[in-house]
């Protein structure tokens, strides 16, 4: 008991730690741009669902793009927004076989996974392409849907990938790491068994397990359950742990700041507008620790979702509870798969 208790005492300071970075004013206004514009030109001309997509495609974009050489950073914008795109349509495909959802959902995130071995950048693009894989999958769609939702995405990515690219300059204190892109490192995680592997694999599973759950128990937005377990699941127990508070406690604020807006107005003017400013929020301070991250990550997206479909509480609620099955699954897991693995080392 003391020593899980330390673990989560360590964990508890871990998730709070502040980065001491400057606010980038250009990135937040370009960010904030890029995540509002597209939708209220959906909203305004009744193509809802396709600006919605388009400012998905935006956000999630500009977030891939890392620091470093113009060039670094057009390899991981560039990634972000092809594997992100062909995750629209992958999900959107496969969206009405539940079975076939929880598979390549397994397949898609353990894939994904492997880009751990190259640093921040590559965690960062393995969870937004797994992350809009999960979301798209999670929407009620046709294969009709396949092409517009598609192409639309692709547009609000690749109007995000330039003018960040160009007119966002990068931060020289991660130019190191950032510019040194040692891709070879993916063979050997795949062709050996190591840490990286392991987690792909675990991260693969543990993902597969909560689509098969909100699925198979028509769990009301339950693609929350492996959303938030994707963004928790760490290679060790002691960074899960960490994830977990950071995830929880964040969500539980993001949520606040949107429940306030969703209990006094339904418009989709406001709703719009409250995109634009917690957007900005999310560039302008997300570099400072994952924790801001979540808190502004989340009521950007249930914005987002809100002008589309207002659905208010149920919303809300459902995020709420989702977020804690999503946080609670992911820890069981590596807690179970952690003392396993520990007990058939020390048999060796």
């Amino acid at each position: 008991m003391p020593n899980e208790l330390e673990e989560w005492q360590v964990a508890e300071h871990k998730a709070f730690a502040v980065e001491s970075r400057d606010i980038d004013y250009l990135a937040a206004l370009l960010g904030s741009l890029l995540s509002s514009v597209p939708l209220a030109i959906g909203v305004a001309t009744g193509h809802r669902t396709l600006g919605l997509f388009a400012s998905l495609g935006g956000l999630n974009v500009a977030l891939g793009l890392s620091s470093g050489s113009r060039t670094t950073r057009l390899k991981w914008g560039f990634l972000a927004f092809v594997g992100s795109t062909i995750g629209v349509a992958l999900a959107t495909l496969i969206h009405n076989s539940t079975w076939l959802s929880v598979v390549v959902t397994l397949l898609w995130v353990g894939c994904w996974a492997l880009l751990r071995v190259l640093g921040p950048a590559g965690i960062l693009v393995a969870f937004i392409n797994s992350a809009v894989f999960i979301i798209v999958n999670g929407q009620s769609a046709g294969l009709s849907d396949v092409i517009p939702r598609t192409a639309a995405y692709a547009v609000g990515g690749a109007i995000a990938l330039v003018p960040i690219l160009l007119i966002v300059r990068p931060r020289p204190e991660n130019e190191v790491w950032s510019n040194t892109v040692e891709w070879s490192k993916i063979k050997t995680a795949v062709t050996s068994w190591n840490p990286v592997r392991r987690h792909a694999l675990r991260a693969g599973i543990i993902v597969g397990l909560g689509t098969a759950l909100y699925r198979i128990f028509n769990v009301t937005q339950g693609y929350w359950i492996p959303l938030s377990t994707v963004a928790v699941i760490q290679p060790d127990g002691n960074s899960t742990r960490t994830r977990a508070l950071q995830r929880a406690l964040g969500t539980l604020a993001g949520v606040a700041i949107a429940a306030v807006v969703v209990a006094f107005t339904h418009s989709e003017v406001v709703l719009v507008l409250c995109v634009f400013l917690c957007s900005g929020a999310l560039f302008a301070l997300k570099d400072r620790g994952y924790h801001w991250l979540v808190i502004l990550l989340t009521p950007t997206v249930i914005f987002m979702l809100s002008a589309v479909t207002f659905e208010g509480w149920q919303l809300i609620q459902a995020r709420v509870v989702d977020n804690a099955i999503g946080i609670a699954l992911a820890l069981a897991v590596v807690e179970i798969w952690d003392r396993l693995f520990q007990r058939t080392h020390d048999a060796r």
